[in-house]
Parts: C-alpha cells; sequence; structure tokens
C-alpha cells in the first residue's frame, strides 16, 4: 500500500509540474501577443502631407474638343455625271465663289453640244427658208397669181419651221448646260449661326480639323480652394479626410470649379479644416495619422 500511495504521489506532482508548465507557456504567449500588438499599434501611424484651404481668386478655364465648321460651307457637285479629268484644288484651300474646283471628261458632252448645233443650224435654215417663201408668196397672192389655199400652205410651214427652231434651241441650251457641268465651282454660299467666332484672317484654322479649344470665364474672388490631390472618391462621391485629434477623418464636399490642380469648395469644409493632401492610401477612416514633418 505504501508503495502504491508512493507512485500517486509522483504522478499527481509530475502532472502539477506539466500543467504549471502548459500555464506558464500559454501566459508567456499571452503577454507577447500584447507586446507585438502594442508595438504594432505605434508602427501603423500614417505618415501623410497636409494643407489648410486657402482663399483664391480662380480664373475658371474650360477646354472642349471637337471639329472645327466653317462659318460658311456648301455642298457642290457637277451638273453630269461623268469621270473627274483635273481637280485644281487641294482639301483645305481657301476658294471664291465661280472659282473651278474641278473637271470632269467632256468628250461625251462636247458631242452632244456638236451634235445639238448642227440641229440648231439646219432649223435655222429652213425656218429662214420658209420665211422668205412666205414673204414671196404674199405678193404673189397680192398680184391675183396663186390661191389663198397656196399662200396658207406657207404660212404653215414658217410656223412649223418656227416650232422646229425653238425645239433645236432648248436642245441646244440643254446641250451647252451639260457641257458647261463639267466644271465644279463654289455656289454663292449663305450663312448659319455659330456659337464661337475664331478670327482666321492667318488662314491657319481650317474646315473639318479636329481642335482642342480653351474658354476662360470671368473670375471668382474669394473662392476656398484645395488642391486637387485632397480628392477621394467614395461612392461616386467627392471626399476628403481632415485631422481631428490625430486621426483621419472623411468629409463629403460640394464642388465648383476644377482645374489648374485645384479645387473649388462650395461646402463641406471650411479654412480651419487641416486636409490630408497625400497619402490617403496609408490608412483607414478613422486611422491614426501624422503629417510628414512633426514628432
Amino acid at each position: 500500500m505504501d508503495f502504491k500511495n508512493k507512485k500517486t504521489t509522483i504522478a499527481l506532482i509530475v502532472c502539477a509540474v506539466i500543467l504549471a508548465l502548459i500555464g506558464w507557456r500559454v501566459w508567456a504567449n499571452i503577454q507577447a501577443k500584447k507586446a507585438e500588438a502594442n508595438r504594432s499599434g505605434k508602427e501603423k501611424v500614417a505618415v501623410v502631407t497636409a494643407a489648410y484651404p486657402e482663399r483664391k481668386t480662380i480664373v475658371p478655364k474650360f477646354r472642349f474638343s471637337g471639329t472645327l465648321d466653317p462659318v460658311w460651307q456648301a455642298d457642290v457637285a457637277a451638273k453630269v455625271d461623268g469621270r473627274i479629268e483635273q481637280v485644281l484644288v487641294n482639301e483645305g484651300d481657301a476658294v471664291s465663289a465661280g472659282e473651278v474646283l474641278a473637271i470632269l471628261d467632256r468628250t461625251d458632252t462636247d458631242a452632244s453640244l456638236l451634235n445639238a448645233k448642227g440641229l440648231y443650224a439646219d432649223a435655222k435654215t429652213d425656218y429662214e427658208k420658209a420665211q422668205a417663201d412666205l414673204a414671196r408668196y404674199t405678193k404673189l397672192y397680192a398680184a391675183g397669181a396663186i390661191s389663198k389655199e397656196s399662200l396658207d400652205n406657207k404660212q404653215f410651214a414658217l410656223e412649223n419651221a418656227k416650232g422646229k427652231l425653238d425645239a433645236a434651241q432648248g436642245n441646244l441650251n440643254s446641250a451647252d448646260s451639260q457641257a458647261g457641268g463639267t466644271r465644279v465651282t463654289t455656289l454663292p454660299a449663305r450663312t448659319f449661326e455659330a456659337e464661337v467666332s475664331v478670327d482666321n484672317s492667318d488662314g491657319r484654322l481650317r474646315g473639318g480639323v479636329y481642335a482642342d479649344t480653351t474658354l476662360t470665364a470671368n473670375p471668382k474672388d474669394n473662392a476656398l480652394t484645395i488642391p486637387m490631390s485632397a480628392i477621394v472618391m467614395r461612392d461616386d462621391q467627392r471626399t476628403v479626410y481632415v485631422i481631428e485629434d490625430g486621426r483621419a477623418v472623411r468629409k463629403v464636399i460640394t464642388t465648383g470649379y476644377i482645374g489648374e490642380n485645384l479645387v473649388e469648395v462650395l461646402s463641406g469644409l471650411s479654412e480651419k479644416d487641416q486636409v490630408i493632401t497625400g497619402g490617403q492610401n496609408k490608412f483607414k477612416e478613422g486611422g491614426q495619422v501624422k503629417v510628414s514633418g512633426e514628432g
């Protein structure tokens, strides 16, 4: 019995020692984690740059991109279809009304014009002959040498010749117009309302050219401004972080003009707010921050 009691006592002592070692190890680990957490907390103070909003006179400038449209423009085309034989201007050249831009091949139109001239000449000859015949028959009828029917026939012949002459004249005019239609000119253009007029007396600007335009608005005095780098977009809202009691606090602001590396603040900030302008990716909202150069 004594031997058994001795073994039991030894076992209890060993268990107590083991439990003590385990407890000490757990306590040591907890203390180590606390120490590490304290060190980590100190290391997570983010270093940032900051500035206070300033009152300035700003001159808003707005930039637009687009295509230059001329004040006067007109669509021009040839009167006839055909192959282009000559182009006398280049794209963008300054031209005036009546100036020839291009010439089409005239082979077919010249042939048609020549044929029309021939038909007109024949019709004119027939008409002149009919006039002479009527004059002669009028004298013969007055002398009683011919009948009234013969005189009327000559009158009808003259009128028929006159109709053919008119038709030939119309055909000739059409052929002449077709032949002239092979020359493409600039028609007199009418004006169009323009939103912006640009002095182009030196001819540097050309219609159809892509251009960037900057419009300068009236100056705005006493505007509250911050650097553009202070803006952080959150949920489609323009926000900034300000430093309050050593921590980063997010504020939603209303902005006006943005440009030239500055932002006009309409509401949400005052001149006393210290705004973080750099290092926003180093902290979370509410995190500890320190301005570069401090401490």
